[in-house]
């Protein structure tokens, strides 16, 4: 729950913008509901003097809110650096204002003395339990029978995803933890964890039993190997309760099947590339081998795939065929030319900064792919000088091409920046 302040239009959360020692305007930042004539389930307003407050006065805001937020805390950042300089529960309630916000509570921000600009945060519950509401509503209207095409994004054909049983491990899986915490809003379809924790196991089992199995890593299609690794610490947190579809033991394996076709794979390349060349989608392919070693080896409590796994994360930092990082500002010889608007239009074309730093890009792709590309209106020109650098190492039916023009090797996106982070997070989390 976020909250800005100034008179309002329309409906908008509150992050208050509190001026101390000056006369400035106020500004309004986005809405968490939605802009229409109704008030959204669990949004919250901040209400504060718009102009400013003279460092020695009083100086109090009010919280408006959709239900109750008793123990939340609220913070004082400094706009100009983002440092919180002072916090503290929100105060007692003040009554009711209506219908709609039904609960408001006192923010003393007197303590607050240096001049300058600052953002109130409010840090509570409200929006966390409608998530929680969400979640458990749209879980409960998935289609589980007769399920035909997915259509997960428009075009299909750009993201034609087959498998469903995995997304539903993981989002059963995700459900029980939230659950579990205890303390839960009201009006909940389900509240009992192990409801949850039953369904997970059931599509995991499902997902086991179904012709996918195994033949994917950890990628935007299949996470299952996410999914198996969470479920894994669920079941560990209940207890191992003996009425479940799967067993910890279970996912192991599974997640071991899918390794065992990624280190077959790598025997066969030079580099230890656990996936074919000449597909698509290399780079996260190779980092989700790299984050499902990790999972593996943490769950049983061996190192039986690290090497396999640093092998998937060096191969996508440079130590390929081409000598590229696929991933921007890693390395001396990463993307320059990603076909992205802003890296396009407001960055570098020579790798030195600004840049979209950590972005990630499929890197090598089928040698068909690049069939018929060109320049877009208003693109410029990457490399300015034209020539491909990398084109002596394309073999294996792949090819790399840094080159705006060329997407299928350069395009960068959220699934495969997510699944760096993950990489490195987890292992920094292990070292």
């Amino acid at each position: 729950m976020v909250a800005y302040s100034r008179l309002l239009r329309e409906p908008a959360t509150v992050h208050g913008i509190l001026f101390v020692g000056a006369l400035v305007a106020a500004l309004v930042l986005g809405s968490l509901v939605s802009r229409n004539s109704s008030y959204a389930t669990g949004s919250a307003y901040v209400r504060v003097n718009q102009v400013g407050y003279i460092s020695g006065e009083t100086k109090r805001a009010i919280l408006m809110a959709t239900g109750s937020v008793s123990g939340a805390t609220f913070n004082v950042i400094n706009t100009a650096n983002g440092h919180s300089v002072y916090s503290a529960l929100i105060g007692a309630s003040q009554g009711s204002w209506s219908s709609a916000f039904p609960n408001t509570y006192l923010l003393d921000l007197t303590p607050v003395q240096t001049r300058g600009s600052y953002t109130i945060r409010v840090d509570g519950p409200i929006y966390a339990a409608q998530c929680l509401a969400s979640g458990e509503n749209i879980f409960d209207l998935a289609k589980t029978s007769s399920v035909g095409q997915l259509l997960t994004a428009a075009e299909y054909d750009y993201y034609p995803e087959v498998e469903w049983r995995d997304d539903l491990e993981l989002g059963a899986t995700e459900l029980y933890f939230a659950t579990a915490t205890g303390k839960l809003p009201p009006d909940l379809p389900h509240t009992d964890p192990m409801y949850y924790l039953q369904k997970a196991a059931h599509w995991a089992r499902q997902y086991m039993l179904s012709p996918n199995d195994g033949t994917d890593s950890l990628n935007l299609y299949d996470v299952s190997g996410l999914a198996h690794y969470e479920l894994s610490h669920a079941i560990a947190q209940a207890g191992n309760p003996g009425n479940l579809e799967v067993t910890r033991g279970d996912l192991l394996n599974d997640l071991r099947h899918q390794l065992v076709n990624g280190t077959t794979q790598a025997a066969h390349d030079p580099f230890g590339l656990g996936i074919a060349y000449g597909g698509q989608d290399a780079s996260p392919h190779a980092l989700g081998y790299a984050l499902e070693a990790q999972f593996y080896d943490q769950l049983a409590g061996v190192s039986t795939y690290k090497t396999f796994g640093l092998t998937q994360r060096n191969w996508v930092l440079g130590d390929n065929a081409w000598g590229s990082s696929f991933i921007a500002g890693a390395g001396s010889t990463f993307p320059y030319c990603m076909q992205h608007q802003v890296a396009n239009l407001a960055g570098s074309l020579d790798g030195t900064p600004p840049i979209v730093l950590g972005a990630t890009v499929d890197g090598p792709n089928a040698t068909a792919s690049f069939q018929g590309l060109g320049l877009q209106s208003g693109m410029r020109k990457c490399p300015p000088a034209g020539g491909d650098p990398f084109k002596i190492f394309s073999s294996k039916g792949a090819r790399y091409i840094d080159n705006v023009a060329d997407w299928p090797s350069v395009e960068p996106s959220d699934d495969y920046t997510a699944l760096g982070i993950l990489v490195f997070a987890q292992q920094v989390s292990l070292s």
